[in-house]
């Protein structure tokens, strides 16, 4: 069984943003929504946390589309409630 990366608390920020959002519309946030959220003042600053994320298995992009952004639940294994 491999465990997960821990997240940094901006990591989790974003993930949390990106689940709510998403949840709200139906499609993930754009970049720049998500730099204006953390406070960032590029949008390559976004794109290292979502990188990181993407590593650590806790969303998946899908490729050559524009903000296609998949949150990846995960469950416990000995309860089976979602970890995120």
């Amino acid at each position: 069984m491999t465990s997960q990366i821990p997240l940094t608390r901006q990591q989790a920020r974003a993930l949390h943003y990106i689940e709510a959002y998403t949840e709200a519309s139906d499609c993930a946030p754009p970049y720049e929504q998500i730099m204006h959220h953390m406070g960032l003042k590029s949008k390559s600053g976004v794109h290292r946390i979502i990188m990181a994320l993407e590593e650590r298995h806790r969303i998946r992009r899908i490729p050559h589309r524009a903000r296609a952004i998949a949150v990846i639940k995960t469950t416990c294994p000995h309860c089976g409630g979602e970890i995120n």
